[in-house]
């Protein structure tokens, strides 16, 4: 039942003009909104990520995630390495 308002919530989003707000003196967390809010070939919603406590530390979808930023691109830990975003 959760899932399926998560999955209602996000179909909202599609149809409102989301804007991430990052997390003030979070470097990933602001690189990561620039990304979500300048890309336009995915939906915003499908980018649909929850800032944890701590720098890096995110929620996708129900995925406990790691993002770093390196040579100025949004890294995201897979598996025992790192992929960019895109």
């Amino acid at each position: 039942m959760e899932l399926e308002r998560v999955h209602e919530y996000m179909n909202d989003l599609q149809r409102i003009n989301f804007v991430y707000q990052p997390a003030k003196d979070d470097f990933t967390d602001k690189r990561l909104a620039d990304y979500i809010n300048n890309n336009h070939s995915h939906s915003k919603a499908s980018l649909f990520f929850v800032r944890e406590n701590s720098e890096g530390r995110y929620t996708y979808g129900r995925k406990k995630i790691f993002i770093k930023i390196e040579n100025d691109q949004v890294i995201i830990r897979v598996g025992g390495g790192y992929k960019t975003i895109d």
